[in-house]
């Protein structure tokens, strides 16, 4: 009975992911194919499940500084080394498509397109499988907080990738957010 709605909320997530990125599916001629594959939908999901444990070890970090507890790091330390299958498969599998398609081109040549790829791949996926692979590190509490929160900040940086920077040439325009939006969206 106690376990219905957490089976319930991993359900609703896990939809919700795969959902969201399905939604990207309808514009292929339109999304850049640093960001458009068929996999999107697996790419969403997976993502979403290094991020979401990288926001698990975040809300600990908050809780311990709200409460003056302590990192419970018999817990966190298995996640994060969760975390990092999780984002290392992610990686490699977006690497995969993009050699494939021959989208590389944008990165090496370092366009607007490419820049973003790397700053969201560099935040979401290198720096926190980088460090949180090693016991040493995954062990620190600092470290695993810094790893924890670039992942979710990867994740934030590839979803506006696919939704903004990589409709951008499509649609002819550059979209740059307004100092209402940039406050919101920090608070």
């Amino acid at each position: 009975m106690l376990f219905r709605p957490l089976i319930a909320g991993v359900i609703l997530s896990t939809l919700h992911q795969s959902s969201l990125g399905t939604l990207y599916l309808i514009v292929p001629s339109k999304l850049h194919p640093l960001w458009y594959s068929q996999l999107l939908p697996l790419f969403f999901y997976i993502s979403a499940i290094g991020a979401g444990i990288g926001m698990v070890i975040l809300e600990s970090y908050m809780s311990k500084r709200a409460f003056g507890r302590h990192l419970e790091m018999d817990l966190l330390e298995p996640l994060a080394r969760a975390m990092v299958v999780a984002l290392g498969i992610y990686g490699l599998m977006r690497i995969q498509v993009i050699v494939r398609n021959g989208s590389y081109a944008d990165v090496l040549n370092l366009t607007y397109e490419g820049k973003m790829f790397l700053l969201e791949f560099v935040l979401g996926v290198l720096l926190p499988v980088g460090l949180l692979a090693f016991r040493k590190l995954r062990t620190s509490p600092t470290w695993l907080v810094v790893g924890a929160f670039s992942a979710v900040l990867g994740f934030v940086v590839n979803r506006l990738n696919v939704s903004v920077t990589g409709m951008e040439r499509a649609s002819g325009i550059r979209y740059v957010p307004s100092v209402m939006e940039v406050i919101v969206s920090v608070t």
